[in-house]
């Protein structure tokens, strides 16, 4: 036989492996548990980036979809960090 042996002609059909990426929802997390509501937990390192954001007027939400929290995470960081939520100027405020 003449034909060009691919990686699929050399592994068996049953051993074949999906190796596509799985629903977001079921990737492990920082401790390497897995479950369907797997969020990341709070790095110390997204301090200094969640504050110049909350301060340029990105709201909670939009911080937490970046980093891939949850948006109460944020707040609870946030508030930590000596920052509040201003009515008034309409987005995070220090002190």
């Amino acid at each position: 036989m003449n034909r060009n042996s691919t990686h699929e002609d050399a592994v068996p059909l049953g051993m074949l492996i999906d190796v596509r990426q799985q629903a977001r929802g079921s990737t492990p997390d920082y401790e390497g548990k897995s479950s369907n509501k797997a969020r990341k937990k709070w790095r110390p390192e997204w301090d200094a980036v969640a504050r110049k954001a909350a301060l340029s007027g990105l709201t909670a939400i939009e911080i937490a979809e970046y980093f891939g929290c949850s948006c109460k995470n944020v707040q609870i960081h946030l508030i930590r960090r000596g920052m509040r939520y201003s009515g008034k100027h309409d987005g995070w405020v220090v002190g």
